[in-house]
């Protein structure tokens, strides 16, 4: 239960209802100009209860939280806790780093992971230079890699696929939805054969 505080020496306790504020996101969304979304307890609800019955998380998965919590796909990672998962929080700045991020997958093998495609362009660059170096053993505990934030473009498939995803069986799956709406558009990619 979320307990609200009130000003003062007592504590008032009252269970939240469904059309009660969860969380406020900001967009830019497509007309380029930041603004605050909120999003309701059911619209929270029903997005982590979708994405348990997509995409199941395990007692044993990792969940390398790399995604500030104040986006919207960072927010459902915190609370993975009723799934029996962990979420795990990289160092400072190590989010945008790909070698930190390797290393952190490989020290505590994460299972379950978020790029924007911009970051996984990089991450993938990254990992091309350095696959002879065993770099792809790293990152062999990934399983599940979701993509949102931003278009993911079919030249990120293939670099995916190409690089990481045929190599060790990591799945690559499209989130990228309005989030004013509390949609997600869903698209699974397959593997390369």
């Amino acid at each position: 239960m979320i307990r609200a505080f009130t000003a003062g020496p007592q504590r008032t306790r009252h269970p939240q209802q469904a059309q009660d504020l969860a969380y406020v996101i900001y967009t830019s969304g497509s007309t380029g100009k930041p603004k605050g979304v909120m999003i309701e307890h059911r619209s929270l609800v029903n997005r982590l209860h979708w994405m348990q019955q997509a995409y199941p998380i395990g007692e044993s998965d990792v969940i390398l939280q790399k995604t500030p919590y104040y986006l919207m796909f960072g927010v459902g990672n915190f609370l993975v806790g009723p799934a029996g998962g962990q979420a795990l929080l990289p160092d400072a700045g190590g989010e945008r780093n790909p070698l930190a991020i390797i290393e952190t997958i490989r020290k505590h093998h994460a299972s379950v992971m978020h790029f924007v495609p911009s970051m996984l362009n990089v991450f993938l660059e990254y990992v091309d230079g350095k696959a002879a170096a065993g770099v792809l053993k790293s990152l062999a505990s990934v399983r599940r890699v979701f993509a949102s934030g931003e278009a993911l473009t079919s030249s990120h498939v293939r670099k995916f696929n190409d690089i990481w995803g045929s190599h060790t069986g990591a799945r690559l799956t499209n989130l990228y939805g309005p989030p004013r709406r509390r949609s997600t558009s869903v698209i699974s990619i397959a593997r390369a054969q």
